[in-house]
């Protein structure tokens, strides 16, 4: 009997935090394109729906709100002649929106922010 009464609130337990990590993740957005052959992803947890313009194979736009930065295959660009350089040998690049400003990583690695024209 307290057997039982343990396995049903383990149960209980899994079922609620499988609920909440699934709406953790649906409210979520990412977009993703490639520049080079190579993965761009931008992910924001605040559910900020972005836009993309891919230019060509080199180059993407992502407008989401107040932000709006283009990458291409040697930097991250946005407002008046701001600029954060890329690693030449990247391999993937992630845009994560926080809010307030996005964090631009190469291959897991922060490389700076990008913050809303004052």
């Amino acid at each position: 009997m307290a057997m039982s009464r343990i396995v049903h609130r383990l149960v209980a337990g899994v079922v609620c935090l499988a609920a909440f990590w699934a709406a953790g993740c649906a409210s979520g957005t990412t977009a993703h394109t490639r520049i080079g052959g190579r993965p761009v992803v931008y992910r924001s947890s605040a559910g900020k729906d972005p836009s993309v313009k891919v230019v060509s194979q080199d180059t993407a736009t992502f407008e989401v709100g107040q932000f709006k930065f283009t990458v291409d295959r040697t930097q991250v660009t946005w407002g008046p002649n701001q600029a954060l350089a890329l690693p030449g040998n990247w391999k993937r690049i992630e845009l994560i929106d926080h809010g307030t400003y996005v964090e631009v990583q190469a291959d897991g690695r922060t490389l700076g922010e990008i913050r809303p024209a004052a």
